[in-house]
């Protein structure tokens, strides 16, 4: 019988939300590294599992289909381990706890919105783009890209006008990650300057607002700055703003009537490529209400978006309703007992000594070799011990 690898499984598949299922799995019950004992497949709780469902619908889904679909794939998931592999868990082959997994999910997807929100990127559009992303970052290599940068200058010295294909996909990827991160204008982002970046210590200044930068960012950001660098020593020219097409030239520039001309078709190639449209402010408006949702204080999220007040005001008239309200009303004034009960329920982990919940999810029981006793672990850390048997 063929055995089953979650890392593996992880390399194949870029989708959203098989990435933030197995991205729990690691998390909670991983060692730090791609080996994933399968065992704790057939351990894994109801509990464990509608924590899972929470998790994704903080970070990727705001919409009843879109978690409705991860539902669907958390089941069809626990289905092919059963299928393929002869890995069972009970949720699945029981109908009574698998119809109460089921339940348990409704409760809480009911109180996300019924329909998409007005003028914004929908979570389906939202799960292509990042899915496309994902899927250009594995073809798109640095060489190939310098390459067509040597082309196109070739090309230029001959008079001839080549098309460029890779380079703006690559670059267009940057502004799409900064605009899902913080929320931002396509203005101020396609007039990023380089006097804005501080890659030392990973931020961005914008216009005061210092933006902290994630891994992903700081690698696409440094192997994007080789590339500028080699397209401006190639043409002998010096270029203030920092995103440049493969000419050495400006995504922006502005007129002698003193408007910007903007190039967005090019500069976010990678949403025309994969969603079919290039309307990164739909995006932005997106990932504002998520900030929003997210906890994010609404003064902030208007300054990283921009734009007027009243806009921003009708963004949320139209993308809130009385259940949403209600439930965000709740959880204030309820935060306070219930951040208490969470500290009194709560154990420390003698192995480790994080605290962690004193429910089931959270625990396991390990016997170690040369111990009789049985030991209470978090599964965290498992007792760091590779010895145990049970």
């Amino acid at each position: 019988m063929k055995e089953f690898s979650l890392a593996k499984y992880k390399k194949e598949h870029n989708e959203t939300k098989v990435n933030k299922f197995i991205n729990y799995l690691y998390e909670t019950l991983g060692d730090g590294t791609d080996d994933f004992d399968n065992e704790y497949f057939t351990l894994l709780s109801i509990d464990d599992l509608v924590e899972s469902l929470k998790r994704y619908i903080s970070s990727s889904a705001k919409a009843q289909t879109t978690a409705n679909n991860y539902v669907t794939y958390v089941s069809a998931f626990f289905d092919m381990l059963m299928r393929d592999y002869q890995i069972e868990n009970p949720i699945f082959s029981n109908v009574k706890l698998k119809d109460e997994f089921l339940s348990r999910c409704k409760e809480i997807i009911v109180t996300l919105r019924e329909v998409e929100p007005k003028d914004i990127m929908t979570e389906e559009q939202y799960e292509n783009l990042n899915n496309g992303i994902n899927n250009y970052i594995g073809k798109l290599g640095i060489g190939d890209i310098i390459d067509e940068v040597n082309r196109i200058y070739q090309g230029m010295q001959e008079g001839k006008e080549l098309y460029t294909a890779n380079y703006h996909i690559f670059v267009s990827i940057i502004p799409v990650k900064l605009i899902d991160r913080f929320a931002l204008s396509n203005l101020a982002v396609i007039s990023l300057e380089t006097s804005c970046l501080d890659l030392e210590n990973r931020y961005i200044n914008l216009n005061g607002l210092i933006l902290p930068l994630n891994e992903e960012l700081m690698g696409l950001l440094n192997t994007y700055i080789e590339i500028r660098k080699y397209i401006l020593n190639l043409y002998n020219i010096d270029e203030k703003k920092f995103f440049i097409k493969p000419n050495g030239s400006p995504y922006i520039t502005v007129s002698k009537e003193r408007k910007n001309k903007t190039e967005y078709g090019a500069f976010f190639k990678i949403m025309d490529k994969t969603i079919n449209h290039r309307s990164a402010e739909r995006l932005a408006k997106k990932r504002a209400l998520d900030l929003i949702d997210n906890g994010l204080d609404l003064f902030v999220v208007l300054k990283l978006l921009g734009g007027s007040q009243d806009n921003f005001i009708k963004l949320l008239d139209e993308n809130t309703n009385i259940d949403m309200i209600n439930e965000k009303i709740s959880n204030f004034f309820l935060s306070e007992s219930n951040n208490y009960n969470n500290s009194v329920y709560s154990l420390t982990c003698p192995f480790c000594n994080n605290k962690h919940t004193a429910t089931s999810n959270n625990w396991v029981i390990v016997q170690f070799s040369n111990r009789n006793e049985k030991f209470i672990v978090c599964k965290k850390c498992k007792g760091e011990n590779k010895n145990k048997i049970l």
